[in-house]
């Protein structure tokens, strides 16, 4: 946190759940006050709220507290750009993306229109929420190499997989007292290559995607990321969910307003996807705001879905 956030400033942390007792406000508190660091978590009613008067809330608090620092998921970080489209909210120099995959479009819209600096955190309940937070150099994650040993195997055979070549992503840690993990396998995708940025740490690449994740569709093996880029750099579109339903995917989007949303422009843009080529038409599913609240949490997966 030393990179956003110093002696003197704000902390914002908008996680739900995050002001409870030992959550992650709560422990970010314990960590950084003692350094003059003032950290706030947001009451909870604000942070689960999805639709877009929580993203008015949000970014109300924002305005209203001018934090130097904010922990926000990617989709909280989605709604407040919409509210903040050209500038940073007032005072804010730093930003942690948490809890779920950040996708390189939002990362890029976000570095644009905001120009602060932004982390994406990598880490698992079962590791305790810490664990790796991105490089600005290198591409992934730096990790602490203290308390973990992290290697990358072969997801069928468990073989320790080579520099750079992608695989399953496999935890040790080193002091846990309670609830040790020994090579544990997370069920993430990723690769373990030396840093290019002259640290001694080794570099964790992006999560891509989780094992059980891929389907095999259409002659490939197929996750959600590989939608993401197309299906979040739509105006309009907050959330969806994906199926594969009678041998063809099928998308639930939910959008700020049905009536102006480009359904056609969106399916053209999804079929010339290089997977898709051949591929029966994919069937969009045009929900109203608010519909995938419930979702808004879950990983992302290829569900399995009968037509009705």
């Amino acid at each position: 946190m030393g990179q956003l956030v110093r002696a003197g400033q704000g902390l914002a942390v908008f996680l739900p759940g995050a002001e409870r007792p030992d959550g992650v406000a709560d422990l970010l508190r314990r960590a950084l006050g003692p350094s003059g660091v003032l950290v706030e978590g947001l009451p909870s009613a604000i942070a689960v709220d999805m639709t877009p008067a929580g993203d008015a809330s949000r970014a109300h608090w924002l305005a209203e507290h001018r934090p130097q620092a904010l922990v926000a998921s990617p989709a909280q970080l989605e709604g407040l750009l919409r509210s903040f489209p050209r500038a940073a909210p007032p005072d804010l120099r730093g930003v942690l993306s948490s809890t779920d995959r950040l996708d390189p479009d939002l990362r890029q819209r976000l570095r644009a229109a905001w120009n602060r600096e932004l982390l994406d955190h990598y880490g698992l309940t079962e590791s305790g929420w810490g664990l790796a937070v991105d490089c600005d150099t290198c591409p992934g994650y730096h990790y602490d190499e203290l308390d973990h040993i992290v290697e990358v195997v072969d997801p069928v055979t468990g073989e320790v997989l080579p520099e750079g070549q992608e695989g399953e992503v496999v935890l040790t840690n080193i002091a846990r007292e309670c609830m040790p993990l020994i090579r544990y396998r997370t069920g993430d995708i990723a690769t373990l290559q030396k840093s290019v940025c002259g640290s001694h740490l080794m570099t964790l690449g992006h999560i891509r995607r989780r094992k059980e994740g891929a389907t095999e569709y259409n002659g490939h093996y197929i996750y959600p990321a590989l939608f993401d880029e197309v299906l979040f750099g739509t105006e309009g579109l907050l959330d969806y969910r994906i199926f594969l339903e009678d041998g063809r995917i099928a998308l639930d989007i939910e959008c700020l307003n049905e009536a102006r949303f480009d359904a056609e422009g969106l399916r053209e843009r999804l079929m010339a996807l290089p997977f898709m080529q051949g591929a029966p038409e994919i069937a969009l599913k045009l929900l109203p705001c608010g519909a995938l609240r419930e979702h808004c949490y879950e990983k992302k997966r290829i569900l399995e879905r009968e037509k009705p």
